[in-house]
């Protein structure tokens, strides 16, 4: 049993640009990162501050920490072959970023909700009771 970083739709609307196409509980990865991009988490298209589900390959900028039944090696081996399926090379970068990945979510505790900014992971607030708070209240 590991730790592992999985999408999640919790505290989404906290970020006024927050976005999930990523089914509830799918393994995710880095994603390929534009040069717009790149330096600024909040500019429109959303690369640097979101993961991509190993399956469907779209992108969440919201996920959580949830325990498996892998090895460490199973999911090395799982995130290189999602990656593959993108079709960008594979590399020892590749294998970097698989590390990364579980070594984040072995410093968190299980259902910790997590966003990605600047090449950090931090972990979010809950947020309270959705219902009562419009979206600008919540991105104030």
């Amino acid at each position: 049993m590991i730790k592992v970083i999985v999408s999640t739709e919790k505290t989404q609307g906290q970020r006024y640009n927050d976005f999930c196409f990523v089914p509830e509980g799918e393994l995710v990865m880095f994603g390929f990162v534009c040069d717009r991009d790149k330096n600024d988490p909040d500019s429109d298209c959303g690369c640097s501050r979101s993961l991509s589900g190993f399956n469907c390959r779209t992108a969440t900028t919201t996920f959580k920490v949830a325990v498996k039944d892998l090895t460490k090696n199973q999911y090395t081996k799982m995130y290189v072959d999602a990656w593959r399926k993108t079709g960008f090379p594979v590399t020892s970068l590749t294998r970097l970023d698989a590390d990364i990945m579980f070594y984040a979510a072995q410093g968190r505790q299980e259902g910790d909700v997590l966003e990605f900014r600047n090449n950090t992971f931090y972990v979010r607030e809950p947020m309270p009771d959705e219902s009562i708070f419009t979206q600008a209240e919540r991105t104030k």
